[in-house]
């Protein structure tokens, strides 16, 4: 799928330097980045934290019991 979008001047200068200081294309840094934000939002539509942490109580707590049951780290 082509989609065009307009960068402002700045915005489009900004993008262009991360690019080249991570040896990809513009593209192919605005396709990690929009899907980045695509996951977050699925993850924050879902009810779930993109940022999820655990303490360390729980995964002391799942290293206890590993190889038990599902062997899924804790949810919240």
């Amino acid at each position: 799928m082509e989609t065009k979008i307009t960068l402002d001047k700045d915005l489009e200068q900004r993008v262009r330097q991360l690019a080249e200081a991570q040896n990809l294309s513009v593209s192919e840094l605005l396709q990690l980045a929009i899907n980045d934000y695509v996951e977050r939002e699925e993850l924050k539509q879902k009810g779930q934290s993109p940022d999820h942490q655990i303490s360390a109580e729980e995964v002391g707590d799942w290293l206890t019991n590993w190889g038990e049951g599902e062997g899924e780290l804790p949810q919240n």
